[in-house]
């Protein structure tokens, strides 16, 4: 049986601009404005549809996964979601082997993370990126084991694990997850940390 649905895609702050504590909180500041303000904003300029707030499913690819799960964990207290589905979201960014550092990296994929990163300006706001445009510097920061240089200090590594999210969680809503075995950007990673099985056995 068919269902009508109100899509609504959220803009947030990308890094290495931002970093993911900025990320995380674009997030939860889209969660409050969702429920406080989208229901006039329709109004306005659709009368006559209303959304469900009752009813939400959170869809995400890659980092949109990983911000689905995030969105699931940390901010369910106000973001109020029904389900998830996440399609190769980086799920193990908080273990070594997501993105380990060779011992003799190329050199040529350190300058194309190095020449980006020279030209970045603090605080400067990014929201998007068409593809292909980055995606070659994407491909680098990861080959390269610079994913965490990229996300943040420490702390911003803490709140940014799922493991830590899941501490957090109060309400843990369905979630459905996609991920290809021969994925080489987003590792599947045969590893199983202690929460995944914790999130396995609620169900």
């Amino acid at each position: 049986m068919a269902e009508d649905a109100v899509l609504v895609s959220p803009a947030y702050r990308l890094a290495p601009e931002a970093k993911v504590g900025d990320i995380l909180e674009d997030v939860s500041d889209f969660w409050k404005w969702l429920h406080q303000e989208l229901p006039s904003v329709l109004a306005k300029k659709w009368p006559g549809i209303a959304p469900d707030l009752n009813r939400i499913l959170v869809v995400g690819g890659g980092g949109g996964g990983y911000l689905a799960l995030q969105s699931a964990f940390l901010f369910n207290a106000h973001a109020k979601i029904k389900a998830v589905i996440a399609q190769y979201p980086a799920m193990y960014s908080d273990i070594p082997s997501f993105s380990p550092r060779r011992a003799e990296a190329d050199s040529v994929l350190n300058a194309v993370v190095d020449d980006y990163l020279k030209n970045v300006k603090h605080g400067a706001v990014r929201t998007q990126s068409p593809y292909p445009e980055l995606a070659r510097f994407a491909a680098a920061i990861m080959a390269t084991g610079r994913f965490r240089e990229i996300w943040g200090s420490s702390e911003d590594h803490k709140v940014a694990t799922l493991e830590y999210a899941l501490s957090k969680a109060e309400h843990i809503p369905p979630i459905w997850i996609m991920q290809g075995s021969e994925n080489s950007i987003v590792s599947s990673i045969l590893f199983r940390p202690p929460w995944l099985d914790m999130l396995i056995s609620t169900y």
